[in-house]
């Protein structure tokens, strides 16, 4: 049975980009153009730095490298399959490690849909496989490496962002731009929601800005239990 609301969605995409045939040439290059157009707004803001946090396979790292060739930028995937799809340059490292509030040794619960997968145990019924996995902290990690400013942090760990800051709360001091998963009901175990991730920020010093769904060249249909935040400092 077709989704109706995917079918929609995919007729917009196909719309979107009738009218804007320049995003062609980004897909030869291998961007994947939804995160393209999700991020693109970041062109306003001379970013220097990037720290990705839950990268994946490293569609954001490389949308984010495009936009900021020049920019260096340090991604952070704990799956070694996803880590090693992303492009290594001179100026983008890749450390296979997940991020926490703590350094060590962890169970990490890993999806056959691998964007799901996370340090949290899963509330639905998904096929998961335990892993361990080696965390660190922000804070540790960045401790004596110089970052030029400004500084975008990009967080989606499904359900550990606040842990994530907690750990990294002396680099929030270097940090301007937050773009960051939050959600508004519980998919894993003890996981972190908008309040809290909210309430985290603004008491260190940011201020919320709105969601990136805006930004989505295809409306969804029906209230999200997720969104990306956009926190800037004050």
């Amino acid at each position: 049975m077709v989704n109706i609301g995917s079918f929609r969605n995919a007729v917009f995409f196909l719309c979107y980009l009738f009218f804007n045939p320049r995003l062609g040439v980004l897909a030869l290059k291998g961007l994947y153009l939804p995160v393209y157009i999700q991020f693109e707004w970041l062109k306003n803001y001379n970013v220097a730095t990037v720290i990705d946090v839950g990268a994946s396979s490293g569609k954001v790292t490389h949308v984010l490298h495009s936009i900021f060739p020049n920019a260096k930028i340090y991604s952070f995937e704990p799956i070694r399959s996803e880590s090693d799809k992303i492009r290594r340059s001179e100026n983008v490292t890749v450390e296979n490690v997940a991020l926490s509030n703590k350094s060590g040794a962890a169970t990490f619960y890993q999806s056959h849909y691998s964007p799901t997968s996370s340090l949290l145990i899963p509330l639905q019924k998904i096929h998961t496989e335990k892993i361990t996995v080696q965390t660190i902290t922000l804070d540790s990690y960045f401790k004596n490496i110089k970052l030029e400013e400004p500084v975008l942090l990009k967080i989606d760990t499904q359900g550990t962002e606040k842990l994530i800051l907690k750990g990294g709360e002396n680099l929030l001091k270097r940090v301007s731009i937050i773009h960051i998963e939050t959600s508004f009901a519980s998919l894993y175990k003890n996981q972190s929601l908008f309040k809290e991730v909210y309430e985290l920020l603004v008491k260190a010093g940011f201020e919320y800005s709105g969601s990136d769904n805006e930004a989505q060249i295809y409306p969804v249909f029906g209230p999200s239990q997720t969104t990306n935040s956009i926190f800037f400092k004050e």
